[in-house]
């Protein structure tokens, strides 16, 4: 089910306030949509990086975004496992090898440089960080070259992921002056050129072939 913001509650006297609280309010929503399903004591930003999580709970307004991926790059998952499943496959392996609990954790990671990889049954690789949440301290996220991971600059991912909402997934859209729209829109930079096989070009077609799929 889609996530409709009614426009009658939106900030009329500024545009720019408007995306701002509708910012605001989708990143609320996916964070409430999130938390029940993983499990402690992992965080998992699916919002961030599940691309089928991120497609999946997309909102009707096409301009309606998380903004809030992280500054230069993102990493995607884009496999078939759930967020819940991945937090329950980090969980029982780390509980096989004796690292479940906190002190046995924080001990494992001071002696591997502070993070390690795991590798989950459909052999996509995760990054175990400690978090800075004390009933979630175990941190999870797509390893950068890992399987199932693709990684695209934060802007490009951001643009990409507006023009699919705006034109709903439909090809021959991938022009200058559309693509120069949404950046507008979500305060970034126009751009000059468009290369079909890179950038925001390869990452529309790349979530074209998912929503296909």
């Amino acid at each position: 089910m889609g996530f409709i913001i009614k426009k009658k509650a939106w900030p009329t006297h500024s545009l720019k306030l408007k995306y701002v609280y509708i910012y605001a309010i989708f990143h609320q929503h996916l964070t409430m949509q999130s938390k029940p399903d993983i499990p402690l004591p992992v965080k998992f930003n699916a919002c961030n990086h599940h691309l089928t999580y991120i497609l999946k709970f997309n909102p009707l307004e096409p301009d309606v975004l998380p903004d809030n991926f992280c500054n230069n790059y993102t990493d995607l998952y884009t496999g078939f496992l759930s967020p819940a499943t991945i937090a329950r496959e980090v969980i029982d392996q780390l509980k096989e090898r004796g690292l479940l609990e906190i002190r046995s954790f924080e001990k494992a990671l001071s002696a591997l440089s502070g993070f390690f990889i795991l590798t989950l049954s459909d052999n996509s690789q995760w990054v175990i960080r400690k978090g800075d949440n004390l009933s979630r301290y175990i941190h999870i996220h797509p390893a950068r070259t890992g399987n199932f991971t693709l990684r695209f600059k934060q802007s490009t991912f951001k643009t990409s992921l507006l023009l699919f909402h705006e034109y709903q997934g439909k090809t021959g859209v991938l022009t200058l002056k559309n693509v120069n729209s949404v950046r507008v829109r979500a305060g970034l930079s126009p751009i000059s050129k468009i290369e079909k096989s890179k950038g925001i070009g390869r990452c529309y077609s790349i979530l074209l072939n998912f929503a296909e799929e």
